[in-house]
């Protein structure tokens, strides 16, 4: 969240939150935070704006190119001690027993989108902020949806809206959301926790980024193999 020019909350985008020991993370798009730029952001804590402060790094656009064509579009903040510890009563920090990378999360059929649709985050008059989350269960992009976009499944991840039914993360009937304010938010993968224990447990692969113009059929995300690698860099820290 930010404020507008007569300091209205204006929401500027969904994200995910990390936690590896002490230290506490924020990561989402890169276009997300591309709205944030010399602006103060908040995040809500009991129904009201609370400051979030901390020092991050954005990806830059390829080279000649522009964010809308930017498919590493991705940026991570370092929250400060006062943030994060303000943020856990309201919010959940996944850890690295929650995440998957690498080969094994390329190999669901089914992933999960969870975001903060824009027209369900908007002030309902001053100062009554209560978004709704909304998520988005279907199948996998296929070799072929890959092949169009020229991308990767070991640095990408998505879901096809038109080859089946859709749910909700309770498997629960669902309509396409609006799609605008769910980038950055979290996708996650069903997986087997064991052979004997047929339990399916959700585990963060990645975040939410766009419906590609180019193939509106599906909705993609990056995969977080590629946010960690930027904290570890960094940081030294995130080997999930």
């Amino acid at each position: 969240w930010s404020l507008d020019e007569r300091d209205w909350p204006e929401f500027i985008g969904s994200s995910t939150l990390l936690r590896f020991g002490d230290a506490h993370f924020l990561i989402t798009c890169a276009h997300v935070m591309d709205n944030a730029r010399q602006r103060e952001v908040f995040f809500i804590g009991n129904g009201t704006l609370v400051r979030l402060s901390g020092r991050g790094r954005i990806t830059n656009p390829p080279p000649g190119g522009t964010r809308e064509t930017d498919r590493a579009d991705s940026s991570f903040l370092h929250l400060t001690k006062e943030t994060a510890q303000a943020m856990q009563d309201s919010y959940h920090f996944a850890t690295a027993y929650e995440m998957a990378v690498g080969q094994a999360a390329a190999t669901s059929t089914n992933y999960t989108f969870i975001g903060y649709p824009e027209n369900l985050a908007r002030p309902r008059g001053r100062g009554v902020l209560r978004p709704e989350e909304r998520s988005l269960t279907a199948g996998a992009m296929t070799d072929a949806d890959f092949s169009i976009l020229n991308l990767s499944p070991l640095t990408h991840v998505g879901v096809r809206l038109g080859g089946g039914p859709l749910t909700d993360l309770a498997r629960r009937p669902a309509n396409l959301p609006v799609l605008n304010g769910i980038s950055g938010g979290p996708v996650l993968m069903h997986f087997h926790e064991a052979v004997q224990n047929p339990t399916v447990v959700p585990r963060l692969v990645g975040l939410c980024m766009e419906r590609p113009r180019e193939h509106p059929d599906v909705l993609l995300g990056v995969r977080l193999a590629a946010v960690l690698q930027g904290i570890r860099d960094r940081y030294q820290i995130g080997r999930a």
